[in-house]
């Protein structure tokens, strides 16, 4: 038997809620921070991995490997949205350590 807490149920709020954040991010927040393809990517990557208590935790390798990117890449991607404010890093992973652990922020929304 397994000791892992049970799923939570996405609800049906809760996923628009995650597509609204994604569209605003693809249809303003690139053009708006000035985001390279691979900084975009880095934060989808991350967004889409973040669970239920709010964090993405990922190890940089895998982040490079899914976007067919280089790890060099992608810590200057992770450097990069965190001082736009895009990202903070809760912990820092490495070596006999575990994966980084993140908060992804979703682009204000404009006024209308």
């Amino acid at each position: 038997m397994s000791n892992a807490p049970p799923k939570q149920k996405t609800t049906a709020r809760r996923s628009r809620m995650r597509f609204e954040v994604l569209n605003r991010f693809i249809d303003e927040g690139i053009s708006k921070y000035g985001l390279t393809p691979h900084e975009a990517m880095t934060w989808v990557i991350l967004y889409r991995d973040t669970q239920p208590n709010g964090q993405a935790r990922t190890a940089v390798v895998d982040i490079a490997s899914r976007a067919g990117i280089s790890r060099r890449t992608v810590i200057r991607s992770l450097a990069r949205l965190k001082n736009l404010k895009l990202l903070h890093e809760v912990r820092h992973g490495g070596l006999n350590r575990g994966p980084s652990s993140y908060v992804v922020t979703p682009v204000p929304m404009a006024p209308d």
